[in-house]
Order: structure tokens, then sequence, then C-alpha cells
């Protein structure tokens, strides 16, 4: 069996890249689209047989019939050598051009069995109709060469087609890939920031807990403070009610003492009247009493009997009461001094509370504006997907 050459190992024919397959001056190179063999031209019967065929003695050498054919690159070669004596087509060696300077050429070498067989079956044919047969087979075998290359140049620009929508395919996975990364870093930067709002949300709500506290111990201190007001205020008309008794006892007794007085005062104007109208009666000798000078008389007259304990007593209740009078004075006026600043320090953690409860709820909008644009940027990549995948 004769040596047939054969492609590459782990290749074949339409794994060759083919580029730039129209060369100048190249038997291979067609510009116009090429139709398949015509009825006139590829199925032509032979001509008549004119003239007895003659049985050929030659036989084609063995080392002519296994050398190969060799074809410069850009080429295509097709040969077939007709014997002058045996007239048997020879095998042909075909070389295809692919465009990059690389030429691949395919010899089809009959076995020997096959070239017996067809000499032994061609050996009564006529020269003429040998000649026929050779020119048929040869036209053939161009158009079979035109449509090869039309297929070649085909599959060529499908090959490239397929190329550039693989390339298309991953730009597009990379640009996927890319808006994915990109969505999913604004997704982590949203649920950041949410959590960030929360956070806050949270520490604004402790801070509402501790004022409202603090609020309410406010407002603890401040009933306290109403409340020891309010026995303040009962214990000072509690005094008062006592000084006014006080002094209605001290009225009475003043007027006891002045009744005393002018009783005694009287009494001993009337004991002096009668005294004198008795002398007068009875006119005996009578010791004069020693003159009195004027300051003793005045004196006597001035003086007055001595105080009693009621007196002393009406004096240390007039003492104590104002002594309780100036003491819960006092203390109303720093109860109402603590009762201010309770009201002013109120007043603060009302603002302070009113500014949390705001910041709170623009940290709630806040939030909620970022999940909901978190959610709109899921649902729109998840239409991007969708679209992708359809695609």
């Amino acid at each position: 069996m004769e040596s047939q050459q054969s492609m590459p190992p782990g290749q074949s024919y339409f794994d060759i890249p083919l580029h730039n397959q129209y060369m100048p001056d190249s038997p291979d190179t067609f510009y116009a689209k090429v139709q398949p063999p015509s009825s006139d031209s590829a199925h032509t019967p032979p001509s008549p047989i004119t003239s007895r065929p003659r049985r050929s003695t030659a036989r084609p050498s063995q080392s002519q019939s296994q050398a190969p054919t060799q074809t410069p690159p850009g080429s295509q070669t097709h040969s077939t050598h007709a014997g002058p004596s045996n007239n048997v087509l020879r095998r042909s060696t075909t070389s295809i051009s692919t465009g990059t300077g690389t030429t691949h050429s395919y010899t089809s070498a009959p076995t020997q069995q096959v070239r017996k067989e067809r000499e032994r079956q061609l050996a009564n044919t006529p020269r003429d109709t040998l000649i026929h047969l050779a020119i048929s087979k040869e036209h053939e075998i161009k158009e079979a060469k035109h449509l090869l290359t039309t297929a070649i140049l085909q599959i060529e620009s499908l090959r490239d087609k397929l190329a550039r929508e693989e390339q298309a395919r991953k730009v597009l996975e990379e640009e996927k890939r890319i808006q994915g990364l990109k969505t999913t870093q604004a997704i982590l930067k949203a649920q950041k920031e949410s959590m960030g709002a929360l956070e806050s949300v949270g520490m604004y709500k402790l801070q509402i807990e501790n004022l409202q506290m603090d609020l309410k111990r406010a407002r603890d201190t401040v009933r306290t403070v109403e409340d020891e007001r309010d026995d303040a205020d009962r214990a000072l008309v509690r005094a008062r009610s006592s000084a006014r008794q006080m002094k209605e006892q001290n009225v009475v007794l003043q007027a006891r003492e002045e009744g005393r007085r002018q009783g005694f005062e009287e009494g001993h104007n009337q004991g002096r009247m009668a005294f004198a109208a008795e002398v007068s009666a009875n006119p005996e000798p009578v010791e004069e009493e020693p003159k009195r000078s004027p300051t003793e008389s005045r004196t006597r007259r001035k003086s007055t009997p001595p105080p009693d304990s009621s007196r002393a007593q009406l004096e240390a209740a007039e003492a104590a009461f104002a002594r309780e009078t100036i003491r819960i004075k006092m203390q109303l006026h720093e109860l109402e001094k603590d009762l201010d600043r309770e009201r002013q320090k109120n007043k603060e953690s009302g603002y302070a509370l009113e500014k949390l409860r705001k910041r709170a709820e623009e940290d709630r909008t806040t939030a909620e504006e970022n999940a909901r644009g978190t959610g709109e940027r899921r649902k729109k990549l998840r239409g991007e997907k969708r679209t992708v995948s359809d695609i």
C-alpha cells in the first residue's frame, strides 16, 4: 500500500484558520460566486468509440506512482498524467492555500489492488474515450475545488462571525459581571447606610428615653417642691392664725390690766375722799404726814403693778411668731428659686427632646429612602439580568 500524506495530528481541515482568502494572480482566488457543475460540462457523455481499443502493455513504475507532487504555497495544482502507451490516469495532488502562508496538500493514491483493477477495466478503452474521461474528471475536480473553496470561505466567514459573537458574549459577560459588582457594592453600601441609620435611630431613642426619665425625675422634684410649698403655705396660715389669736389674747389681757389699774385708782381716790370727809367731820389733831416730793408722787402715780406671767408669755409668743414668719418666708423664697430652676431645666429638656425627635424622624426618613432606593436598584438589576438571559 502506498503512503498517503495526512493532516497534522489533533487537527482537521476545518480547524485551520483561513484569512486573506483573496490572493491576486492565484488560480484559487475567485471573485464571483461559483456555481455547481452544469449538465453540459460535468455530465457530458463520452464520445462514441471510433476505433478498436488497443491493449497497453506498459505499466507505470512504482517509484513514479509513489512520488508526491510538490506545490508552492498559495497555489492549487491538479495534474492528470496519461501514459503514452497505457492511457491510465495517474494519482493527483491537490494543494489548497488558506491565505495565511500555509498550504495543505492532499494526495489521493489508490491501492495496488484498485490500481490493477482499474488497469484491467480500462485496458481495452480507446484513447479518445480515456482523454474525454480525463477531461471530464479534471473539470469535475475543478468544480469540486471551486465548491470546496467556496465552502471554506463560508466556513471561515462563519468562524469569524462566531469569533465576533464569542468576543461580544465575553464583553457582555464582563459588563454583566462589572454591573453585578457595582450593584452588589451599591447594595452593600445602602445596607451599611441603613444599618448606620438604624443605629443612629436606636441611639436617639435611648437618648430620648434618658431625657424622658430626666424629665420625669424633674417633674417629681417639682411636684415635691410644690408639696413642700403647699405645706409651708399651710404652716404660714397656721402661724398667722396663731398670731391673730395671740394678738386677741394680748388685747384682752391689756384690757384686763387697764381695768384693774383704773379700778385700783378709782378705789384709791374714793378712799381718800372718804377719809377727807371723816376728818372734816371729826376735827382732831392729826399728825400731818410728811410732804412728799413731786418726784416721789409722780413716780408713785406712774408706778403700775408688776406684770404677771401672761405678759411674758405673750412677748415670747410674739418673738417666736416673728422668727417663724422669717423662717417660713426664707423657705418659701428658696422653694421659689428651686421651682424656677426646675422649670428652666424642664423647658431645656423639652427643647432637647423635641430636637432629638425631629432628628430621629429625619434619620428614619433617610433610612426609608435608602431602603426604597436599594429595592429599586435590586428590581433594576433583576430586570437587567432577565433581559440578558433573554438575549
